[in-house]
């Protein structure tokens, strides 16, 4: 039989540690939240934003929107070819995108409100594009 050459290992294996339970995990596995009924969350989740005053929508994504939105109209007066050089943007006070803002999302939940009726009027629960299609051409006269 020939002799060959003993090769040390790159990796020795690390002895294994008792794998101890996370301590903020209950005692008892088998016990675990109670699950919710269907739909239960979704009312609470509509519930809550009902009480709510807040925003819906986050203040930055909305302010970086409102900027990609103007950030090619000219001003007034102005050239086109001169904007290139000297226009960075138009500027908002704080207030201002505030007002902006909340003028949104009190549109967009009315726009909501009438796509709900409508789905509600077809005999649906879930609103699909077309109650979107259909509440903007009845208010096409108005916002």
């Amino acid at each position: 039989m020939a002799r060959t050459k003993f090769v040390a290992r790159k990796h020795v294996p690390k002895p294994k540690r008792p794998v101890n339970p996370p301590q903020n995990s209950p005692t008892n596995p088998s016990i675990s939240k109670p699950r919710l009924r269907p739909g239960e969350a979704v009312l609470r989740d509509i519930h809550r934003y009902q009480k709510s005053t807040e925003h819906l929508l986050g203040k930055l994504p909305f302010r970086r929107y409102v900027r990609e939105i103007t950030q090619n109209m000219t001003p007034p007066g102005t050239r086109k070819i001169y904007e290139a050089m000297w226009y960075e943007g138009y500027r908002f006070q704080a207030s201002a995108l505030e007002a902006l803002q909340d003028a949104a999302e009190d549109y967009l939940v009315e726009i909501f409100q009438d796509c709900n009726a409508a789905a509600v009027h077809a005999g649906r629960v879930t609103i699909m594009p077309q109650d979107i299609a259909l509440v903007r051409k009845l208010r096409r006269g108005r916002l």
